[in-house]
């Protein structure tokens, strides 16, 4: 079409044109919504049309990202995630580092009450999915501590 500019003047170009455009809003709206399968599933079909090519590479590349994420967050692999947000920062401003923190939450509580008590044990499988996270390993080192103390 930049070749030959009456190409844009078809009413079979404009409704080509129209169809892109429809597929990415379903892209970009899947996406938001979550649906980081469908987001691939319509950048892929987006790919087919050149001026949408690049956006739509960009769609299919945090898609997957935030599958990857998404998959280590279900699996209980804290380290992980943290490495991929460390990689992608955008990922911080998502609601899987908010469930993080939560969890984070969550296992501090759980830690408190074994280090409490000194169960060694119980504090190094709890705490193990965030051994290799250094912003954490202050507060870890400080539960062995507390324990070991007890």
């Amino acid at each position: 079409a930049n070749k030959y500019p009456f190409i844009q003047e078809l009413d079979e170009y404009k409704k080509i044109a129209k169809i892109s455009e429809i597929l990415l809003t379903k892209a970009q709206e899947s996406f938001t919504e979550g649906e980081y399968a469908d987001t691939i599933k319509y950048a892929k079909e987006l790919m087919e049309y050149p001026d949408k090519k690049d956006i739509a590479e960009e769609l299919i590349e945090k898609a997957t990202i935030y599958m990857k994420t998404l998959r280590y967050f279900s699996e209980k692999n804290y380290a992980a995630v943290y490495k991929m947000v460390e990689l992608h920062p955008y990922l911080s401003e998502t609601k899987i580092v908010e469930k993080l923190e939560q969890a984070w939450q969550k296992v501090v509580e759980k830690a408190e009450a074994f280090a409490s008590k000194g169960d060694i044990a119980s504090l190094k499988k709890i705490l193990s999915s965030f051994y290799s996270y250094p912003q954490k390993s202050q507060r870890i080192v400080s539960f062995f501590k507390e324990a070991y103390i007890v």
